[in-house]
């Protein structure tokens, strides 16, 4: 138990210092409570660590997901420390009886990990969570928020396109207007303005595949 408590502390003192580190790198993405460090506010994050991912989760996640998700990473962070440590002791028991000697290997052994072994450990964490994933996917599916949005796709005038919408070289990156048979419309007359200003736009910057806010739209029926 020692140990596990041990990988909590220190895995939250690190992480309180990751988050000072990215202030002084980046000011504009850093947490609030860096730019007046207080010995509460690090408390505070040693405490609460264990809970950040599950508070932090991308919005394409729905709340179960990546509460579970957060569960996962934060429980295989701490499991990882704990043996980290329980290796450390393990090693220095093999080597001394005396126990400030002791705890110095101790303490020299997790200093040699934290240079040579941590910096691997995420690349460790994405190998773990790959079956984590695969399992969160079959029991939170994601609907599909594609049906909701007005583009072409979802038009009573969509016609497939393999040409246009092919995503590395599909002629919607085209610098020019592609021939009227090459677009995914059915009614290319009625939208040629619509058209005209949408590959007016940069493809590299601001266009995106399909025009946006076409008045011609007309939702296809589900």
């Amino acid at each position: 138990m020692i140990y596990v408590l041990l990988a909590y502390f220190l895995t939250g003192f690190g992480i309180a210092m990751e988050d000072l580190e990215e202030r002084d790198k980046n000011p504009i993405n850093a947490r609030g409570w860096t730019f007046k460090p207080t010995l509460k506010g690090i408390s505070f994050i040693i405490l609460t660590w264990f809970f950040r991912p599950m508070m932090t989760w991308p919005a394409r996640l729905s709340f179960n997901k990546a509460v579970v998700s957060g569960m996962i990473i934060s429980s295989i962070t701490l499991a990882w420390g704990s043996f980290c440590i329980w290796g450390c002791f393990w090693l220095a028991n093999h080597v001394t009886d005396y126990f400030i000697v002791h705890l110095i290997v101790a303490v020299i052994a997790w200093f040699c990990l934290s240079i040579f072994i941590m910096p691997f450990f995420p690349l460790l964490m994405n190998f773990i969570m790959l079956p984590f994933g695969f399992l969160l996917g079959f029991l939170f599916p994601q609907p599909d928020t594609t049906k909701d949005i007005n583009w072409c796709r979802n038009c009573q005038h969509y016609k497939k396109s393999k040409e246009f919408e092919n995503l590395m070289k599909g002629l919607w990156q085209s610098p020019t207007i592609p021939q009227s048979d090459k677009l995914p419309c059915t009614i290319t007359l009625e939208t040629a303005e619509v058209w005209k200003a949408h590959f007016g736009l940069d493809p590299n910057k601001n266009r995106t595949m399909f025009p946006k806010e076409c008045p011609r739209f007309v939702r296809k029926p589900q």
